[in-house]
């Protein structure tokens, strides 16, 4: 997370500090998924854009939430991929195609 968007680890000290660098037409829709997942939820998957110190980049994640025996969230585990070279493959196969 930190390499990808070009800051410092100890900025992501907290799960949710990670959606100060979603991209802010993406952001309450991300928040309200990270919600839900963490007060109902086992795993998702979502694309959104982040803003880097390189400018915005597409990223898909995927995210399960580890519960103790209570049932109360106890870790976020998940994985990030950085998408952006293949969505602009996609969008350029999609205007080529018009």
């Amino acid at each position: 997370m930190a390499r990808l968007a070009g800051r410092d680890l100890d900025q992501f000290d907290h799960p949710f500090r990670w959606a100060e660098l979603v991209h802010p037409a993406d952001r309450d829709a991300y928040r309200g998924a990270l919600r839900q997942l963490v007060v109902e939820g086992t795993e998702r998957e979502q694309s959104y854009r982040v803003q880097t110190a390189e400018g915005t980049r597409w990223v898909t994640e995927r995210l399960q939430v580890v519960r103790d025996a209570s049932g109360r969230p106890v870790r976020l585990d998940g994985c990030l991929v950085d998408v952006t070279d293949r969505r602009r493959v996609e969008e350029g196969f999609k205007a080529a195609t018009r």
